[in-house]
């Protein structure tokens, strides 16, 4: 009958759309196809299927994403990318979460929501780690994390508080096919305690001589990051110097750190003058705040050294 073909032994105007024409007979589409122009041009894949280059496809491969929306493997044209905003800031020895303020993350060609995080370095000041299952599991080079575990805030830094203030470490993503650039991400620890001054008394010197300021005399702290502290000489002595022991020849120093005052290393060096006292001025810093200090110094008399009486003009006497 002219204008009809047959389908399962009837005639129809049209075959249906899980068919093909093929002559005068309605054939069956490849499975999982819903829609075929022919036995391997495949239009439309029924779910979860989709339609990469006329086939039904579970996976599309390599180059090529999963468009659920219209039910099609396209082609990538554009790689993820990352930006990092800024540092990651946070207290000394704490711990802080990574987050979308800090990571910016673009796949133009499908969801975000599908990326991962990939360790491309570990963090020269901390580690990074994943809350999973109640625990915290440390990520190590090469490990991964998903955009989820970073929305739902569990990726962490943590800062080791005997590790220096900066560090940094990086992070690459990927649509589990291509990668973006790796980005570095610089890490700055703050301290939340400024450094104070447990004992300051005055160093009792003669004239003419050397003196050492140990922590028995000037003892400067800080709880938090006490390497990281350095002590400026802000108004050296007027009537002497500081100097350092280890410096040869001596010469007068603006600034030292505290384990150098811990060691006893420090010296105030009396010019000989008759001033009966001398002092400078010190800050003390970790970065962050700051603790100024006078110190001071008194001359005394030399030890062991007796007045002489001596027979002066006028019959006058008088102690030389």
């Amino acid at each position: 009958m002219d204008g009809y073909v047959l389908q399962d032994g009837a005639c129809v105007e049209q075959c249906s759309p899980a068919f093909y024409r093929d002559r005068g007979l309605c054939k069956s589409c490849a499975r999982h196809c819903l829609q075929c122009q022919g036995p391997h041009e495949c239009t439309r894949c029924e779910e979860p299927f989709l339609l990469s280059e006329a086939q039904c496809v579970q996976d599309c491969g390599k180059g090529y994403f999963a468009d659920h929306a219209n039910g099609k493997c396209t082609g990538k044209i554009h790689t993820p990318s990352l930006h990092v905003n800024g540092s990651l800031t946070l207290a000394i020895g704490s711990m802080k979460p990574l987050d979308f303020f800090l990571l910016n993350v673009q796949d133009k060609d499908g969801r975000v929501e599908d990326l991962l995080f990939h360790v491309v370095s570990t963090p020269t000041s901390g580690q990074l780690v994943l809350s999973r299952n109640g625990k915290e599991v440390q990520l190590d080079k090469a490990a991964h994390f998903s955009w989820k575990d970073v929305k739902e805030k569990k990726v962490r830094f943590v800062h080791s508080k005997e590790k220096p203030r900066k560090g940094y470490f990086s992070l690459k993503i990927s649509d589990q096919q291509f990668f973006s650039e790796p980005q570095l991400i610089h890490i700055q620890a703050f301290s939340t305690q400024a450094p104070y001054v447990l004992r300051n008394e005055a160093l009792h010197i003669s004239r003419g001589e050397r003196g050492t300021i140990t922590t028995q005399l000037l003892d400067i702290r800080d709880d938090d990051n006490p390497q990281d502290v350095v002590v400026q000489v802000l108004d050296p002595p007027v009537h002497g110097q500081l100097l350092q022991t280890l410096q040869s020849p001596a010469a007068p120093i603006y600034q030292f750190q505290l384990d150098e005052l811990s060691r006893g290393l420090l010296l105030y060096a009396h010019d000989g003058s008759d001033s009966p006292s001398d002092v400078a001025v010190l800050q003390a810093s970790d970065g962050h705040s700051f603790q100024n200090i006078l110190f001071h110094m008194k001359t005394v008399p030399k030890v062991g050294v007796i007045p002489r009486a001596t027979m002066c003009l006028h019959l006058h006497v008088k102690f030389c």
